[in-house]
């Protein structure tokens, strides 16, 4: 009697065992949703064959899986910790798991961008950095990643959109206050960070009006009025023509002629009139010595040979009258040819 006690005893014992090695193998524990003890076990079986490369991708994905379900809790700091020690079991270019590690990036990256701010404290910028920089290395890792491409061009928008506004808001500024030229040329510089970025659909009408007002702008008020209506660029061999307003708007008659007009590039290098580069390049209508009565204009071209090839850069013209007074126009810090206003 006391034998079969002692047998039903250790039948019940083995039963039980065999149910709690079933109800806690991996795969059941994944079931339940108990990554930790499931990775736990799996690491076990992974120490007996340590090259097993598909218990090494399993063990990464649940990593990956248990790193969802923080991001999901808003535990970032977890979620990160879980997708780094999951990528320790396998390589980031694993085509078993890359496309996974892709997802699991964007989506903590799209969650550190929403919590952090690019322009809020340092911690919070650093949120928002880490973010992008998470997203960019998914799209680098699987070119298949649509959603990881979808937000980064959100974000080019978006920057673009803030460079242009602030592009706006300095041109609407100086549109009030023509005298401050200085927030004409930010608003130019901004435009152009804009469009660097990507070009919106406004970017090229806002472009225009800025390069037509900085190339209008007098050389001086009184006592003439000198304006640039059209810049011409050569590029095989470096003419540059300006087309020129002059209005004398002194109360006597003033001498003009292209010999007093000078050209400087942003190394400081001058050019004069050149007649010869003028009849080469078989220009109309060049400006010529005259006498402008008072509240009278000419108009003409004036040609300059400065023999650069490639975006040239002039810092500023510098006109002498008649009388030995001198007048300056300064240029904005950008290639002849973006000031073209025809």
């Amino acid at each position: 009697m006391k034998m079969k006690i002692i047998k039903s005893a250790y039948i019940f014992f083995f039963l039980s065992l065999m149910i709690v090695s079933c109800s806690d193998n991996a795969d059941e524990l994944i079931r339940k949703g108990d990554y930790d003890k499931a990775i736990i076990m799996l690491k076990e079986d992974l120490s007996k064959d340590y090259k097993n490369t598909q218990l090494r991708n399993k063990i990464t994905k649940l990593y990956f899986t248990s790193a969802t379900r923080y991001i999901e809790d808003n535990n970032l700091d977890e979620s990160e910790r879980n997708i780094e020690r999951g990528i320790i079991y396998s390589d980031e270019t694993n085509p078993e798991i890359k496309d996974e590690y892709a997802d699991i990036l964007v989506l903590l990256g799209s969650k550190l961008i929403k919590s952090g701010d690019k322009e809020g404290s340092v911690d919070s910028k650093k949120k928002y950095e880490k973010g992008v920089s998470l997203i960019r290395k998914a799209v680098g890792l699987s070119e298949n990643n649509e959603a990881g491409k979808a937000i980064l061009n959100t974000l080019k928008k978006e920057e673009a959109q803030r460079y242009y506004d602030l592009a706006q808001v300095d041109y609407n500024t100086w549109s009030n206050d023509k005298r401050n030229t200085t927030l004409l040329m930010e608003s130019y510089k901004n435009l152009m960070l804009s469009i660097d970025i990507v070009a919106l659909p406004e970017s090229e009408l806002l472009k225009n009006k800025i390069l037509e007002s900085l190339m209008s702008q007098n050389i001086r008020t009184n006592p003439y009025d000198i304006r640039f209506t059209e810049v011409f660029f050569n590029n095989s061999n470096g003419y540059i023509a300006f087309r020129i307003r002059f209005h004398n708007n002194s109360s006597r008659d003033v001498i003009l002629s292209p010999n007093q007009f000078t050209l400087f590039d942003t190394n400081e290098k001058s050019y004069k009139f050149d007649v010869v580069a003028a009849k080469k390049g078989n220009y109309k209508g060049l400006i010529e010595s005259i006498k402008i009565n008072p509240d009278r204009f000419a108009t003409g071209l004036l040609v300059f040979d400065t023999d650069i090839k490639k975006s040239p850069v002039m810092s500023r013209m510098v006109w002498q009258d008649d009388l030995g007074n001198t007048y300056t126009k300064l240029f904005p810090k950008i290639p002849v040819m973006e000031t073209k206003l025809e």
